[in-house]
């Protein structure tokens, strides 16, 4: 029995360059939330499951905002910005630690405004999820994610 190694070509992807587009990272959000809203809004309430909602699809699509910052910091971006920072296409917005950040800050403005810390672990999880999703989509399109 023989077995066939079919190798990642980054080469590929550049020339083709296949991408999730923001759609389907809204749509692969809610499919594979749609099991926590449910349970939220049947042991919750409606507010929560669909604030929850809200903010995982909003954070779905968030980390391609490097895509933007790379005008600035990218090879013809601005040199004083550049020189400090460079920022690429799924480098660190494609990051657990930046999942970690986005839910640490929307669960914070949670605890502000709430003062519960059951909304506010569910509100962290939300930001998180966003963001992790986003990766897991990107994970399944040809030219792949670093974590």
């Amino acid at each position: 029995m023989k077995f066939h190694v079919i190798r990642y070509k980054p080469y590929l992807c550049e020339l083709i360059y296949i991408d999730m587009r923001q759609e389907g990272h809204i749509g692969l959000a809610l499919l594979l939330i749609a099991p926590i809203t449910t349970l939220l809004i049947y042991f919750g309430n409606l507010a929560i499951g669909l604030v929850f909602t809200g903010i995982v699809v909003w954070f779905s699509t968030f980390p391609d905002v490097d895509i933007k910052l790379q005008k600035w910091t990218g090879k013809n971006g601005i040199p004083i910005v550049r020189n400090i920072i460079t920022i690429t296409h799924r480098g660190i917005t494609h990051s657990v630690w930046f999942a970690i950040g986005c839910g640490l800050i929307v669960g914070s403005i949670s605890l502000v405004v709430t003062s519960n810390i059951y909304i506010s672990g569910i509100i962290f999880t939300s930001g998180f999820l966003g963001v992790t999703l986003h990766s897991v989509g990107d994970i399944v399109t040809p030219c792949r994610s670093r974590l």
